[in-house]
């Protein structure tokens, strides 16, 4: 099947790419797609819409309150938010509830419509388009720079909050996650006249796809999280994060350009985040 993409307007089958007879056997094949329906205006339109509503749901709590104080004046840490909350509040359900939604179903969801299916399949289009006379591997360009913001997005300087603010925030920018998920979905499906498939949603093909983040998950998951225990030793002061998320982005990159289909990047990502809930949950406990 890898011949074949290069016909009809359809992007081309060369991302570490070996022999055909080697890509035809791939573990992960080849899926035949057709450029992406979206512009460059609407994938900023929708990069600003997500910033929107992870922003609004961030600060969530002042919805339902006011706001508590500070535990200290602009106390840094490098320990993520979800452990943060777990931490402080251990053991009550309602923390663990709103936990597994915002990392294991909610930022699976938006991260990989906005990251893979809106950013990466632009940037193939433009690939197929501006890039004739290729150096580099069909794909790979797509790949690594939208792995790169992936990983930087999952950066920045992290404070000490209180619990009942890191709740009410998870739970904002879960939903959040979610609404942008549809919105983008509605937007592209009815504005710019996207088909199911261009959305990378085809159910007749779930068993294969969690087969496939199955496999990928035992290759490449252990390594990554090797990877962020070292840094994080050698670099106790500062958030790692984004380092082996990179890493882990173009997995999730190479799989979606394999497939062009979201459930199996959706469901990766829901299997990294639920080992890390479960560390997490061992270490608390």
């Amino acid at each position: 099947m890898g011949n074949k993409g290069k016909n009809d307007g359809c992007l081309p089958d060369t991302l570490l790419r070996g022999g055909a007879n080697e890509m035809n056997d791939c573990l992960i094949p080849w899926e035949r797609r057709r450029r992406v329906p979206w512009s460059g205006l609407d994938v900023l339109a929708l990069f600003l819409l997500y910033i929107v509503l992870i922003q609004y749901g961030a600060g969530a709590t002042q919805l339902f309150r006011e706001p508590p104080p500070p535990i200290t004046e602009s106390v840094a840490t490098t320990e993520h938010p979800l452990s943060q909350l777990v931490k402080q509040d251990r053991g009550a359900p309602l923390v663990w509830l709103v936990v597994l939604f915002s990392a294991i179903v909610a930022a699976p969801l938006g991260e990989e419509f906005f990251f893979r299916l809106v950013l990466q399949g632009w940037l193939e289009k433009q690939e197929s388009f501006r890039f004739k006379r290729r150096i580099l591997p069909h794909g790979l360009v797509s790949v690594v720079f939208s792995s790169l913001i992936f990983a930087i997005l999952h950066g920045g300087a992290r404070k000490e909050q209180t619990a009942e603010t890191l709740f009410y925030s998870l739970l904002g920018i879960g939903i959040a996650n979610v609404c942008f998920m549809v919105l983008g979905i509605v937007f592209l499906r009815f504005g710019r006249k996207a088909t199911w498939s261009d959305l990378g949603l085809r159910f007749h093909r779930l068993p294969t796809d969690l087969g496939a983040a199955a496999i990928l998950f035992v290759l490449f998951v252990p390594p990554i999280i090797f990877i962020h225990v070292a840094i994080q030793q050698l670099f106790p002061g500062i958030v790692t994060d984004p380092i082996p998320l990179f890493f882990f982005a173009v997995v999730l990159g190479f799989l979606f350009y394999r497939t062009r289909r979201l459930a199996g990047c959706i469901l990766l990502h829901a299997m990294l985040n639920g080992a890390s809930f479960t560390a997490l949950a061992i270490g608390v406990g």
